[in-house]
């Protein structure tokens, strides 16, 4: 999300859209981190940690390429969508493995190092 902010004039500029509908970047992104966290852990529970992760951040990568050629801004939307569904998985699924690891103050301790 960090990349995208200093971005959004140029691609107003690029989508011919005022930078307030340029925006909705920033919006589905948010959103589709809020959607699909509670989905995560539930797959990374029943797929495996290890799988799921993997399939996330392909799913990341592959949204992200995607965005380097959307040629509506609806579609950039979109993609912006299934990437931060793609990125959830990562916030998950790291905690999940944490605690797979350690116990209950083990993983309070590592999660405080992060």
């Amino acid at each position: 999300m960090v990349v995208v902010v200093p971005t959004l004039a140029e691609l107003a500029r690029r989508y011919s859209i005022d930078y307030a509908d340029v925006q909705f970047l920033i919006s589905a992104y948010l959103f589709g981190l809020g959607v699909a966290q509670p989905f995560s852990g539930w797959l990374c529970d029943r797929f495996g940690r290890r799988r799921v992760l993997l399939a996330g951040f392909s799913l990341f990568v592959l949204a992200s390429l995607g965005c380097a050629i959307a040629g509506s801004f609806g579609l950039l939307v979109a993609l912006r969508f299934l990437q931060a569904t793609g990125v959830s998985v990562g916030t998950v699924a790291s905690r999940a493995i944490l605690r797979d690891i350690h116990d209950e103050a083990g993983t309070a301790r590592t999660l405080a190092l992060v």
